[in-house]
C-alpha cells in the first residue's frame, strides 16, 4: 500500500526522482526550485540515493555537466527556472539533438527577464518550445510526482529518445503542502527499468555523439527530432495508461484531461496549477444551466492537435488562457497552437487567447467564471470582439513610482531602515564602502537579498543597476566605458556582490575586468554560501561546513571541498590593489577602499560579512563572530598592491579556531579531530601568508 505524506511540491518532485533511481544530479540554486535539489542533496547525504551530485557553478556549467553525465548513459537530473534557465539555455537547446532522452529536467515555472519576480509565470520554459523537448505540466503535487518518474520512461524509449522537462508553478506548488501518495520503490522500479542506453560515450567505442555534419545531415537530424517529437504523442498515451494500471492513477490521456466537455458550448483551456481554480468554474456555470467544459494542456509538446480537433467538432467556442504572452504578436503561446491545430478545419470554433496569471498574478475560480460568461455571450453574437486580450484589465506601468522620502533623510547618501535580517554584515558593508567612496559614485548590485533593495528604490541615494548575477563585473566595465565618454570619468563605478555570485557563476566576467584592468572596484561581501535563496554552498563556503545543500548526513558531512581562495586568485591576475576586510574592522575597511579608489585600475575588496541565520547563531553576536574570524587567524586581513603583500591587522596570537567554529551551529557537528584538523591547515595557510609578505616585500 502507498504511504500518504504531506509534503511541499518540491519535495514530492525530489520523492519523484528518488524513486527514478537517478543516477547523476546537476545543481544550482534559484528561487522558487532551490529546496528541490535540497532535498535531494538530503537523500544522497543520508545515503538514501545512490548518485553523483554536483553543486555547479552556474546554470551554464549545470547544463553542460548535465548533458556529459547523460552522454555516458547515466540517468540524469536537473533543474532550474527563469534567469537560471536563460543562463543555461545554450545547453538546454543542444539536449534534443543529441538525443539525451535520459535527462530530465524540471522547470519550476517564473517569469523570465525585465519586469521580472518570483512568483509563477510559464515565460521560461516556453522559450524552449521549439527545440525537442517533451514537455509536460503538473497541476498539483501528485502530478508533479508521477510525471516526473514517467518522464523517464518516456524520454528513455528508443522510440522517441528525447529529454522531457516537467514544468511546475513556482510557489503555488513549489512551496505550498498537499497529501502525496508515495509509490513503493518495487512498483517503480518495474514500471521503469534501467537505461537501455545508445551511442554512448566509452573509451571502446571511438565515436563521439557530439552532433556537426554537413547542412543536409543536420538538417536530417532536425527531422529526426520532429518525427520522434511526433511518435512521442502515443507513447505518452501509452505511458500513462501503464501508470494507471500499475498506480491506480491516470491524467486524461496522457496528453490532455477533458472535464465536463460533453455537451459544452464553451470550452476553457488551461495548463499548469491554476487548473484547480478553472474547474470550480465550470462546476459552478454547470450548476447554474450553463454549458461549459474545460480541457488541462498536460503535454504541451508534442501539441495535442488531434485531440483539439476531435474536441472542436462539438463545441462554440475556445477560450484559451495562457501565463506567458508574445508581445506585439497577435496572440499568446498556448493560444497560437490551438488555433494553428484548427485552422484547416471547415468548420471550427470561435477562439479568444487571455493572458492572465502572468508574473504571479492571481486568477481565481470567479475570473474563469467571467471569462467563460464571455465566450458565452460571444457564441451568441457569432464572435469575440477581441481576438487577444489581457484579464484582468490592466492599467499601463511604465515604471515603479520612488516613495516620497521625509525631510530628515532627504540628502543622505545612504537612506535609514532595511528589511534585512537582524545582524546582517552585507548592510553594514554596503553603507561603509559607499559613504567611504562619496557622492560622486554609483553602483552595480547583483541579484541578492531584498532586504537591501526593492522595485527600482535602493537604500542608498545615488544611481545604480542591477547586475545579472554572471555578468556583474562585465555592467560595471560597461557603465564605466559610458561615463567615460559621457564626460564623467572621475565618477566612481563599484560593484558589490555576494560571494557565490561573484566566485561562482560571475567569475568569467570578473576576471575579463581583471585582465582588462577596468577601472572599477569590485567588493565582495562574504558570506560563504547562497544566503539570499537559503544558505546553499558557494565556492566560498568553508571546508566541512554545514549548507542546505551540503547537510550533515549520514554518509557525507559537510562541504567536502576546500574553499576558493579569491583574493589570491583575484591577486594572480596582477590587478593593482587587492584586499581582504572585515565588517568588525570598520577603519581598516575604510582606509582599503579610500586607498582602492585612489588608484587607477581594477581594485578587489573581499569583505567578511556576518550572517547570524546561515551561520547559526544569535544577531547580537555578529561582531563578535566575525572578530574571531580574524583573530582565529580563517580570515587574515591583509593588502596585496603592487604584488606585495602585507598583513594589515596581526594578531599578538592566534585564537583557537574552536572559538570561532564553535560559536556557530553551521560547525556544530565537526569532531575533535576535525577540529584539530582545522586548526593544522589554518597554522599552515596563515604561515603561508606570512611567507608571501616576507617574500614580495624583499629588495632586489
Amino acid at each position: 500500500m502507498m504511504a500518504r505524506k504531506a509534503m511541499t511540491g518540491n519535495k514530492a518532485f525530489a520523492h519523484g526522482v528518488q524513486l527514478s533511481r537517478v543516477q547523476v544530479i546537476a545543481s544550482y540554486p534559484i528561487t522558487p526550485q532551490t529546496t528541490l535539489v535540497e532535498y535531494l542533496a538530503d537523500f544522497v547525504n543520508d545515503g538514501d540515493l545512490d548518485a553523483e551530485y554536483i553543486r555547479s557553478e552556474g546554470e551554464h556549467g549545470m547544463m553542460a555537466q548535465a548533458i556529459g553525465a547523460a552522454q555516458t548513459g547515466a540517468r540524469t537530473f536537473t533543474s532550474t527556472c527563469s534567469a537560471g534557465f536563460a543562463y543555461g539555455f545554450q545547453g538546454i537547446v543542444s539536449v534534443p539533438g543529441l538525443r539525451l532522452g535520459n535527462l530530465m529536467l524540471a522547470n519550476i515555472n517564473r517569469p523570465l527577464g525585465a519586469p521580472g519576480g518570483l512568483q509563477a509565470d510559464h515565460s521560461d520554459g516556453l522559450t524552449a518550445r521549439d527545440w525537442g523537448w517533451v514537455y509536460l505540466y503538473g497541476e498539483h503535487h501528485q502530478e508533479v510526482l508521477d510525471t516526473a518518474i514517467q518522464a523517464y520512461r518516456i524520454g528513455e524509449d528508443h522510440r522517441v529518445l528525447l529529454p522531457t522537462m516537467v514544468g511546475a508553478e513556482g510557489y503555488y506548488i513549489s512551496y505550498t503542502t498537499d497529501l502525496v501518495e508515495l509509490p513503493e520503490q518495487e512498483q517503480v522500479d518495474e514500471f521503469l527499468p534501467p537505461f537501455d542506453p545508445v551511442g554512448v560515450i566509452d573509451a571502446e567505442n571511438p565515436m563521439s555523439p557530439t552532433v556537426f555534419g554537413t547542412p543536409e545531415q543536420m538538417m536530417g537530424m532536425k527531422y529526426a527530432v520532429h518525427q520522434a517529437s511526433l511518435r512521442a504523442k502515443e507513447l505518452i498515451k501509452e505511458v500513462n495508461t501503464e501508470f494507471g494500471e500499475t498506480f491506480g492513477r491516470t491524467y486524461g490521456n496522457g496528453l490532455i484531461e477533458e472535464y465536463r466537455v460533453e455537451g459544452a458550448d464553451v470550452v476553457l483551456v488551461t495548463m499548469g496549477s491554476f487548473t484547480g481554480n478553472a474547474r470550480r468554474a465550470v462546476d459552478d456555470l454547470r450548476r447554474d444551466g450553463k454549458r461549459v467544459g474545460l480541457v488541462k494542456l498536460r503535454s504541451f509538446r508534442p501539441f495535442p492537435t488531434e485531440d483539439f480537433q476531435r474536441i472542436a467538432e462539438d463545441t462554440s467556442a475556445f477560450v484559451v488562457v495562457s501565463r506567458h504572452d508574445s508581445a506585439g504578436g497577435a496572440g499568446a503561446p498556448v493560444g497560437y497552437d490551438v488555433k494553428s491545430a484548427l485552422y484547416n478545419m471547415d468548420e471550427r470554433p470561435i477562439i479568444q487567447d487571455v493572458v492572465s496569471g502572468i508574473c504571479g498574478v492571481e486568477i481565481g475560480s470567479d475570473d474563469f467564471a467571467v471569462l467563460a460568461e464571455r465566450g458565452l455571450k460571444a457564441v451568441e453574437r457569432g464572435g469575440f470582439e477581441e481576438d487577444l486580450v489581457w484579464y484582468p484589465n490592466m492599467r499601463v506601468t511604465e515604471r515603479f513610482d520612488v516613495p516620497p522620502m521625509s525631510e530628515e533623510v532627504k540628502g543622505s547618501f545612504v537612506y535609514p531602515g532595511t528589511g534585512a535580517c537582524q545582524g546582517c554584515g552585507m548592510t553594514l558593508v554596503w553603507k561603509t564602502v559607499m559613504e567611504t567612496a562619496g557622492r560622486d559614485s554609483v553602483y552595480v548590485s547583483t541579484s541578492g537579498c531584498g532586504g537591501w533593495s526593492g522595485p527600482h528604490t535602493m537604500c542608498m541615494g545615488t544611481g545604480g543597476s542591477g547586475g545579472n548575477l554572471p555578468a556583474g563585473a562585465a555592467t560595471a566595465a560597461g557603465i564605466k566605458r559610458g561615463l567615460v565618454k559621457m564626460g564623467k570619468a572621475s565618477t566612481n563605478v563599484i560593484l558589490g556582490s555576494g560571494d557565490g555570485s561573484f566566485g561562482d557563476m560571475g567569475f568569467m566576467a570578473a576576471s575579463g575586468a581583471a585582465e582588462r584592468n577596468e577601472d572599477i572596484l569590485m567588493f565582495v561581501y562574504d558570506n560563504q554560501a547562497y544566503m539570499n535563496t537559503g544558505m546553499q554552498r558557494s565556492g566560498a563556503t568553508p571546508h566541512l561546513a554545514w549548507t542546505t545543500t551540503t547537510p550533515v548526513g549520514k554518509v557525507v558531512r559537510g562541504k567536502q571541498a576546500p574553499t576558493k581562495p579569491l583574493p589570491m586568485i583575484m591577486a594572480a591576475h596582477g590587478i593593482p590593489y587587492v584586499a581582504t576586510a572585515s565588517a568588525a574592522y570598520i577603519p581598516d575597511l575604510k582606509r582599503k577602499i579610500r586607498k582602492a579608489l585612489s588608484i587607477r585600475g581594477c581594485k578587489y575588496l573581499h569583505i567578511y560579512s556576518p550572517c547570524p541565520t546561515g551561520h547559526r547563531y544569535s544577531p547580537e553576536k555578529a561582531i563578535e563572530v566575525s572578530r574571531l574570524a580574524v583573530q582565529s587567524g580563517m580570515w587574515p586581513l591583509y593588502e596585496v598592491e603592487g604584488g606585495a603583500y602585507r598583513i594589515t591587522v596581526r594578531p599578538k596570537e592566534l585564537r583557537p579556531v574552536s572559538e570561532y567554529l564553535g560559536a556557530q551551529g553551521r560547525f556544530r557537528h565537526l569532531t575533535q579531530e576535525e577540529l584539530e584538523g582545522m586548526q593544522e591547515t589554518t597554522r599552515e595557510e596563515y604561515h603561508h601568508l606570512e611567507m608571501l609578505e616576507k617574500i614580495t616585500n624583499q629588495g632586489p
